[in-house]
C-alpha cells in the first residue's frame, strides 16, 4: 500500500515538475509569485503527511523526480550520490528535512 502511494506521489510530482520546467524553458513565468506557486504545488504533491517539510522518504521520492527531470530536459545524468549532495546543499538548517523556502530555492537553482 505504501509503495503504491509513493509511486503515485512521485508520478504526480513528476508531472508538476515537467510542467514547471517546460513553462520555464518557453519563456518562464510572468512573476516570481507565479513561479513560486507552481513550485509550491510540487512541494505539496510530495509532502505526503502535510507536515510542511519533506522528510527522508519524501526527499527520496523527489530525488527520483529530480534525476529524471535533469536527464530528460537538460541531458544531464545525475547520480543518486550527486542528487543527495544537491539536497544537502539546500538543507540550510541541516535538519535532514527540506521545508518550502528551501525547496523553492532548490528548484529554482537546480531545475
Amino acid at each position: 500500500q505504501q509503495f503504491i502511494w509513493l509511486e503515485k506521489m512521485g508520478a504526480d510530482a513528476s508531472k508538476l515538475m515537467e510542467k514547471y520546467v517546460e513553462k520555464n524553458q518557453k519563456g518562464g513565468y510572468a512573476s516570481q509569485a507565479e513561479r513560486e506557486k507552481a513550485i509550491t504545488k510540487v512541494f505539496k504533491a510530495l509532502d505526503k503527511d502535510n507536515s510542511g517539510f519533506l522528510d527522508s522518504s519524501e526527499i527520496q521520492t523527489f530525488q527520483k523526480v529530480f534525476i529524471d527531470i535533469r536527464k530528460k530536459y537538460y541531458d544531464k545524468d545525475v547520480s543518486e550520490k550527486k542528487s543527495k549532495k544537491v539536497m544537502k546543499k539546500h538543507d540550510r538548517n541541516d535538519d535532514g528535512k527540506i521545508d518550502l523556502p528551501e525547496f523553492l530555492r532548490l528548484v529554482q537553482f537546480e531545475c
